[in-house]
């Protein structure tokens, strides 16, 4: 089985514990996740199998959009509602209008340092491991995309509860997003409920639940939230806000080899081919089988595609 699985994650499930429920279900033993969701969220998650593992890079570093709730005039140790609260404030006087102001700031580019409660490693541990036993570690800030955040609601009171919708790239942390715009508030922040709502082109209302998976044929699940790796990285992005928002597409072009093409192309040689942008492409045999990832090359005016990932069998 090769391809992307759209599921729903439940909250109160660890992204690891659906995908070790995936491997039981379906059989298939190569299961990996495209961008980890926090046991308290729930949302779309797109689950690699088999050959798909090895594109893991690509849909991971998709654009995702959410749905978060926010509660300003508090801090935790975990940056959302499930952690030890480190300190309250009253924050009857933030208005919406502050609000507005503070979220202008993190749209675009912003150094974002990733939270204790992460899975990034450092010295060989993950960082969450540490936390647990009461470590803080310094940690190097890393550079994410915020393309949008639009408030839905805004609840005014000594502890305000913002609703917001936010599309960022892949790798961006949410809940220390809004940690860092209640600091920039001076009130703090802390996540009471998150969403995944997309990533990349797939929609969570294509996805199915593992309810789905245990109670109906997995061939029926196929046809609903099983993608090949071709077509997973083809298309264009949802847009889950009701205005377009120039330059996300995410979508890898696509490039046909003929036959000698493809013979050269499987044993990793480079081979030449009528393309015109750089950067990389989703290569097909004859433009109907998806055989791999080739990055463009050009030298002297010659171009060329460079085999970066070759798959050896991505039929379902």
């Amino acid at each position: 089985m090769n391809g992307y699985l759209k599921l729903i994650k439940p909250p109160g499930m660890t992204s690891h514990d659906l995908v070790s429920a995936v491997r039981h279900i379906t059989g298939e033993r190569r299961v990996g996740h495209a961008g980890t969701l926090d046991p308290a969220a729930a949302g779309l998650m797109i689950l690699a199998l088999g050959q798909g593992t090895r594109l893991m890079e690509y849909a991971a570093a998709e654009k995702k959009s959410y749905r978060v709730e926010m509660i300003l005039g508090m801090e935790t140790d975990t940056q959302d509602t499930t952690g030890s609260i480190l300190s309250r404030h009253d924050a009857a006087d933030i208005e919406l209008a502050d609000l507005m102001k503070a979220i202008q700031r993190f749209k675009g580019d912003y150094d974002q340092i990733p939270p204790m409660m992460s899975a990034i490693k450092i010295g060989g541990r993950r960082l969450y491991e540490l936390a647990r036993q009461g470590e803080v570690v310094e940690r190097a800030p890393r550079q994410v995309h915020i393309y949008d955040l639009e408030v839905v609601d805004f609840i005014s009171g000594k502890a305000p509860i913002v609703m917001m919708d936010v599309i960022c790239s892949g790798g961006t942390y949410i809940r220390t997003l809004c940690y860092d715009i209640g600091a920039s508030l001076g009130c703090g922040a802390a996540i009471s409920f998150l969403v995944r709502r997309s990533s990349g082109k797939h929609r969570i209302d294509e996805a199915c639940t593992l309810h789905d998976l245990f109670e109906k044929s997995i061939e029926a699940q196929k046809r609903k939230s099983l993608e090949s790796p071709g077509s997973a990285l083809a298309g264009e992005d949802f847009m889950p806000f009701m205005h377009k928002i120039d330059g996300l597409a995410s979508s890898l072009p696509a490039v046909g080899l003929d036959k000698a093409q493809t013979e050269s192309f499987k044993h990793g040689r480079i081979v030449p081919a009528a393309v015109t942008a750089p950067g990389d492409y989703r290569v097909y045999e004859e433009e109907k089988v998806f055989i791999g990832i080739a990055e463009m090359r050009s030298d002297k005016g010659i171009v060329s595609l460079k085999p970066k990932k070759v798959l050896d069998d991505v039929s379902f």
